[in-house]
């Protein structure tokens, strides 16, 4: 296989890579929105629960599932597209 088409299909997995990881990013805000939106729902479910120490005990249940949730946006890999054969 020519040098050249070697060169022009690393070129086009870097440029396939580079704007799955722009993606990325861009979604990254609205996932940590929808995190802050989950835990405020949680939260208010919460408040609706009896004796005050059920609510305080669930709201800290809501405050764990959101920091998991914004460990996932914020650790959510990248996997690149599966580069093409090689012909031999």
């Amino acid at each position: 296989m020519d040098s050249r088409l070697h060169i022009v299909l690393a070129l086009l997995l870097l440029i396939c890579v580079g704007a799955a990881q722009v993606k990325s990013q861009e979604s990254l805000p609205q996932c940590l929105a929808a995190c802050g939106q989950d835990i405020m729902k949680c939260a208010e479910t919460c408040a609706s629960k009896g004796p005050l120490e059920d609510a305080i005990s669930c709201i800290e249940t809501c405050s764990v599932d959101n920091f998991t949730c914004m460990y996932d946006c914020a650790t959510t890999a990248v996997i690149p597209p599966s580069p093409p054969p090689v012909e031999h």
